[in-house]
Order: structure tokens, then sequence, then C-alpha cells
């Protein structure tokens, strides 16, 4: 007969943390710095923080991918902060949305001189 141990008697240390969520994490992460130029990152950026401390679970410490999900969140999410301070900022500076579209558009075209021949 063969000894099967009683695993509900035995002291074992189960894994509290995530791998999962810190891997989701350095997704949003990823993503979020492809998003930044839709205007998505701000979102994107705040679910991949909230799902790089969820992986924590009860440790004290981070996960390798969750320290770099929450790097590249964080980088992400200042990213995005800037590109909406700077259309903001040309709302404001331009006199409106219009005019700061017609600006866009004026300067996004131009091509020096020795490509016009």
């Amino acid at each position: 007969m063969d000894y099967i141990p009683n695993i509900q008697n035995q002291n074992y240390k189960q894994r509290k943390d995530s791998p999962f969520m810190a891997t989701l994490s350095l997704l949003m992460g990823i993503l979020s710095l492809f998003a930044c130029f839709i205007g998505l990152s701000i979102f994107i950026s705040s679910l991949g923080l909230i799902f790089a401390f969820l992986s924590r679970g009860g440790e004290r410490e981070f996960s390798v991918p969750a320290i770099w999900g929450i790097t590249a969140n964080l980088i992400g999410f200042i990213f995005g902060l800037c590109l909406i301070a700077i259309l903001i900022w040309g709302v404001f500076h331009f006199g409106g949305l219009q005019n700061f579209y017609d600006v866009l558009t004026k300067y996004s075209n131009i091509s020096p001189a020795y490509l016009k021949s």
C-alpha cells in the first residue's frame, strides 16, 4: 500500500501574490505607452497601476513584472497628462479648438522648397 500524505495537515505557505495580475499590469503599461497618442493612456495606465498593486496580494514586495508594469504605467500616465496639457494650452493660446486645428494643419503640411521641384 502506498503512502499518500495528508496535505491538509501540513503547514505550507500558499502563494498570495498574483503573477497574472503582474503580467497584466506590464501589458497595460506597454499599451499605455502606445495609447498616449490617441488619448487613452490615462485610463489604461490607471488600470495597469491598479493591477500592479492588486498583484502584490498580502506580500510586502512587488514581483519583477509588477515593478516594470508600475514603471511603464507611470511613464504612460505622465505622457498622457503632458499631451492633454499641451492640447489645453494650445486651445487657450490660439483662441479655440478650430483655430488650434487650423494652425496644426497649416504647419503640418509644410514641405521644404527643394522637394517641390
